[in-house]
């Protein structure tokens, strides 16, 4: 007895291929894009590394804040650091925030000006039958 089984491809029968149904674009479009801009697209924008700067930091000023209200604090030099530290964080988190705010198509601004080089489509010229341009004229003739 024969225990070991033949291969399907020496009897001749081939696996059974996958059905593969193909539905055409009305127009594919190829667009060129340098490394750069790729690498750029990749990275993603800076505008998200603000905004997360920015909220950390203002709720962190706003912390403070809150705590110099509401605490009374007898050392001067603990106060001074407090009141320093909730101003130089305060300034810190809007700053990132106008940058966010500045930066925040950025990406969409680098899709465009890549999708702005495809030339526009060309014009579809239509040929007539000559002999339908001549009938055209002489009926229209007196």
């Amino acid at each position: 007895m024969d225990l070991v089984k033949k291969d399907d491809t020496e009897s001749g029968a081939h696996p059974a291929m996958p059905i593969i149904r193909f539905a055409p674009f009305g127009e594919l479009r190829i667009y060129p894009v340098l490394e750069g801009e790729l690498n750029t697209l990749a990275k993603g924008g800076e505008e998200s590394i603000y905004l997360n700067f920015a909220i950390a930091l203002l709720p962190t000023s706003l912390s403070l804040f809150v705590t110099l209200v509401t605490t009374t604090i007898n050392s001067n030099r603990i106060f001074v650091c407090f009141l320093t530290t909730a101003i130089v964080t305060l300034i810190a988190g809007f700053i990132l925030l106008a940058l966010w705010w500045r930066n925040l198509g950025s990406s969409q601004t680098l899709v465009q000006q890549i999708k702005d080089r495809m030339p526009p489509p060309p014009g579809i010229q239509i040929i007539e039958n000559q002999a339908q341009v001549h009938s055209r004229t002489t009926a229209s003739e007196p």
